[in-house]
């Protein structure tokens, strides 16, 4: 199978970025280390044989049944536009992300407290992501500390994934304990 070199750099970002536009930015992160931590129960050399041509090819069939990507010549495979709409989609998310840490990371007066059920873990563990993401700081359990105003892009992942109504976001205007 001829692949060119700046595919075989590209498919994996792409797949990483399709389930990050389809899922939210920190779904990548989420679904990255699931798979390195499975990978890491078996030995490496099973792990290695494992994630070898044929998974690849498998993986090039699913992005290919979902649009992301074609081989209009047999062997060389190229991302379609829909896939390059998804990586710059998660290009800009990721941008705004890098700007606000810049801007706010070092910032502590926004709170972001949840409670999202245990049936809904994956999107918790999103919600983890993105924060980390956004520079903050885990304060204790479902609490955390960073700056603010968030980003509309966070806000928007909340509403895509009907957290709103579990996560409660406070702006801390007097530091020190409570009087």
């Amino acid at each position: 199978m001829k692949i060119t070199k700046g595919l075989i750099n590209t498919v994996p970002y792409i797949v990483i970025a399709a389930l990050a536009i389809l899922n939210g930015a920190g779904m990548a992160n989420v679904l990255y280390r699931a798979v390195k931590k499975e990978l890491h129960k078996r030995d490496k050399a099973h792990a290695k044989r494992e994630l070898q041509e044929a998974t690849f090819r498998t993986i090039l069939t699913r992005l290919k049944k979902q649009g992301l990507v074609e081989n209009p010549s047999r062997g060389v495979w190229r991302a379609t536009k829909k896939a390059m709409g998804i990586y710059n989609a998660v290009s800009e998310k990721d941008i705004a992300y890098k700007k606000f840490v810049a801007e706010h990371g070092k910032e502590r007066n926004t709170m972001v407290i949840f409670d999202v059920p245990r049936k809904k873990d994956m999107l918790r563990q999103h919600l983890r992501m993105e924060l980390i993401s956004l520079g903050y700081k885990l304060l204790q359990k479902s609490v955390w500390i960073g700056g603010g105003p968030l980003p509309i892009e966070f806000m928007d992942f909340l509403k895509n994934s009907d957290l709103l109504s579990m996560v409660h976001i406070f702006t801390i205007q007097k530091r020190g304990t409570v009087n």
